[in-house]
C-alpha cells in the first residue's frame, strides 16, 4: 500500500505537467522563456526599439538560453499561444519572428492537495 510518502513523492513529479497540462501553471522552461524577452527587450535598462516596440528575436532568446534555434521557436510559439508572448508587427512563416511581453505571468496555481491534505482528509473519513 502506498503511503503519504509516496503520495508526495509522486505529487511533484507530476506538478508541473498537471498544471500545465490544464493551463492553471505556466512550466518552468514557459517562464524561463518570458525572463529572456523580457531580458532582451529591457538590454541595459534602455529599451531596443523595434516596429517602434521593444522585441527580441528568436535567435537571440534562444542564444540567451544556450538553446538551439528551433528549440527556441518552439517555446515562443507555446508562449504566444498562452499569450504569454505576443508577435511584434506582421508576422508571417519564413520571416524573422520577433515577439516581446504579452500578458503577466500568473502565478501557478496548486491542484493537486498535498500529503498533509490527504492525510487529513483521510483522518476526517
Amino acid at each position: 500500500m502506498a503511503t503519504l510518502e509516496d503520495y508526495e513523492q509522486v505529487r511533484k513529479l507530476i506538478r508541473g505537467l498537471v498544471m500545465e497540462s490544464t493551463e492553471r501553471g505556466v512550466s518552468k522552461r514557459l517562464r524561463e522563456t518570458v525572463q529572456a524577452v523580457t531580458e532582451i527587450c529591457s538590454g541595459d535598462g534602455e529599451p531596443r526599439p523595434v516596429f517602434g516596440e521593444s522585441g527580441a528575436a528568436v535567435a537571440a532568446i534562444a542564444q540567451r538560453l544556450n538553446l538551439d534555434r528551433s528549440t527556441a521557436l518552439r517555446r515562443v510559439q507555446e508562449c504566444l499561444k498562452r499569450e504569454l508572448l505576443r508577435p511584434v508587427g506582421e508576422w508571417k512563416k519564413g520571416r524573422k519572428l520577433i515577439v516581446t511581453l504579452g500578458e503577466p505571468l500568473s502565478e501557478n496555481e496548486e491542484i493537486l492537495p498535498s500529503a498533509e491534505q490527504v492525510g487529513d482528509e483521510m483522518n476526517e473519513g
